[in-house]
Formats: structure tokens, sequence, C-alpha cells
């Protein structure tokens, strides 16, 4: 993810903000360019929210969860599914 698409980056670590991936999942479902694309499962708020803290702390590619020390809303997400 890190090394981007065609386009440019897709993830912008430490800015989920101005990462192109986050920008699309955040986009109205009706739009052309929102992730995932109609018909594939969408994801939920607590999926968005853990894309985000992830993107923010940096987009690591090999910390688990517990090494990164997230506050208790993102750690109880794994729990919930």
């Amino acid at each position: 993810m890190q090394k981007g698409s065609e386009d440019g980056f897709v993830l912008k670590p430490g800015q989920s903000a101005q990462s192109p991936l986050v920008q699309r999942v955040l986009l109205p479902a009706d739009s052309d360019d929102h992730m995932p694309p109609v018909g594939k499962p969408q994801l939920t708020v607590a999926e968005i929210a853990l894309l985000k803290w992830w993107v923010d702390a940096g987009a690591p590619e090999t910390n688990t969860l517990g090494q990164l020390q997230p506050v208790s809303e993102i750690s109880a997400i794994p729990a919930t599914k």
C-alpha cells in the first residue's frame, strides 16, 4: 500500500486526512471514487476508525496492535469481530 499505485501514493503515513485510500473510504457510497466499490462489503464505522488510527500511527507494516499501544476505543475494535 505504501508503494502506491499508478496514480501515486495510496497512504501518507502519519496523515490519514491526506491519504487517498482514507479519503475514498469516506466518500459518499454513490460516488464513483468511493472505496470499496458498490457490491463489495463496506467498511464499518469501527473499521474506518481503525484504518484512520493505523495510518495516523505511521502505517507500520510489522507492528502488532499491542505494540502500537492504541487508545481503548481502538484496542476494543478487533474484539468486536
